[in-house]
């Protein structure tokens, strides 16, 4: 019986790309999670519940032109919760980038993210971002709210290239 389940371990592991790299983000501290409006180059709603009550969305940031190589644009992940009471809500930081190529809802909580990004020797290089945030939507249910509250919290995503 131990046979078998290692020939099964084997095979479930024999279909993972060894070349991904995962990554956890924690939520930004509540001081950065601020992006002044005027930088806000795009923002687009990954996901929401039928009630369009809490929401997950992409945000791209204007890094501002550079004459090196650098990236153009700083890409967050935002999740609210709105409550007829309080509100909820996160952020977290996914990186610098050239460029946002698409995205697409590949289920409950997790997107799939293209990008051109800062590669190897500085070069900008294509990325697919697999982004989970399953433990935000757990994390938000198990929140103790006060009445009239509007809690900042933290939670964890995880990226997976």
């Amino acid at each position: 019986m131990l046979h078998a389940a290692a020939i099964v371990l084997v095979l479930a592991f024999s279909n993972v790309d060894a070349s991904a790299l995962t990554r956890e983000i924690v939520s930004l501290p509540k001081e950065s999670a601020r992006i002044d409006v005027y930088r806000v180059a795009d923002s687009i709603i990954l996901g929401e519940n039928k009630q369009k009550d809490i929401t997950v969305r992409l945000v791209s940031a204007y890094l501002g032109k550079s004459s090196d190589m650098s990236p153009r644009y700083m890409l967050y992940i935002t999740y609210f919760h709105g409550g007829e009471i309080n509100n909820s809500k996160t952020a977290f930081e996914l990186g610098p980038i050239w460029e946002l190529r698409s995205t697409q809802k590949l289920d409950k909580g997790i997107y799939k993210i293209q990008v051109v990004k800062l590669g190897k020797h500085a070069n900008p290089e294509e990325a697919s971002w697999i982004v989970d945030t399953v433990q935000v939507f757990t994390d938000d249910r198990v929140l103790k709210k006060e009445e009239f509250d509007d809690p900042y919290f933290s939670s964890k995503i995880k990226v997976t290239e």
